[in-house]
């Protein structure tokens, strides 16, 4: 059986971490499913039947619609989904001026002292997609 994951629970395809071959099974969500077509690693299969012009979900959302009625079981990638932006052909940022309302009494620092006398913050992790 191949490898794969499957990120949200709502999600219509898994991410092959292993090439496949037409023929080999993976079992999601206790269903075995046949993959239809060689499929490289990092590529998506599809777990549910989706219709022409449905939304393809993948993180829990769309990663865009359906070009043709697409099997369980078939690579799912830019042969047969396309984005769903269409229609948006221009933005334009319109920024809002606000009022100030922190006095300074309520202005605090989240952060530490070093043993030096500079200050540091706590680093964070950010996760984006790259696919949306």
């Amino acid at each position: 059986m191949c490898k794969f994951i499957k990120i949200n629970v709502k999600d219509d395809v898994v991410v092959l971490l292993d090439d496949s071959k037409m023929g080999d099974i993976i079992k999601v969500d206790n269903k075995e499913i046949q993959i239809l077509q060689d499929t490289p690693k990092g590529h998506k299969i599809a777990i549910k039947n989706i219709d022409r012009d449905n939304e393809v979900l993948k993180y829990g959302y769309s990663i865009g619609k359906a070009k043709e009625d697409i099997k369980v079981g078939q690579w799912v990638h830019s042969h047969n989904i396309k984005t769903g932006l269409d229609g948006i052909l221009e933005y334009k940022f319109e920024s809002k001026k606000l009022e100030n309302t922190v006095k300074e009494n309520d202005i605090y620092f989240k952060g530490y002292v070093r043993e030096n006398g500079d200050v540091g913050i706590r680093n964070e992790i950010w996760i984006v997609n790259t696919v949306g």
